[in-house]
């Protein structure tokens, strides 16, 4: 003869009570304010990102600004770099050379 197994849980019985009006009342209160945290802490994080990302940019930038300074600054000890500068800062020329500059 074959036996059954009996499942252990067969016996248990669900009773749902209903719960009081204040009960729901909390229920209710603590998921919006919950969900206001949430929605605040996303904002945050959100900001967050785009100002680090706003700052990578200005890092690089100024890495780049960085380097241009110290080619001018490495370039300095020559005559060449010297007389870069002077063309690009104080806009002079070397004598022998014939400048032309249109009239409007």
């Amino acid at each position: 003869m074959v036996e059954k197994k009996r499942n252990p849980f067969s016996k248990i019985r669900l009773v749902y009570l209903r719960s009081s009006t204040l009960t729901k009342c909390v229920v209710l209160a603590t998921l919006i304010a919950t969900t206001l945290v949430l929605l605040v802490l996303t904002a945050g994080i959100r900001d967050a990102r785009l100002e680090a990302a706003e700052n990578r940019a200005r890092a690089e930038e100024l890495i780049s600004e960085n380097r241009e300074l110290q080619d001018k600054l490495d370039s300095m000890g020559t005559v060449e770099g010297n007389k870069a500068l002077a063309e690009e800062l104080l806009g002079l020329v070397d004598p022998d050379t014939v400048v032309i500059t249109p009239t409007p």
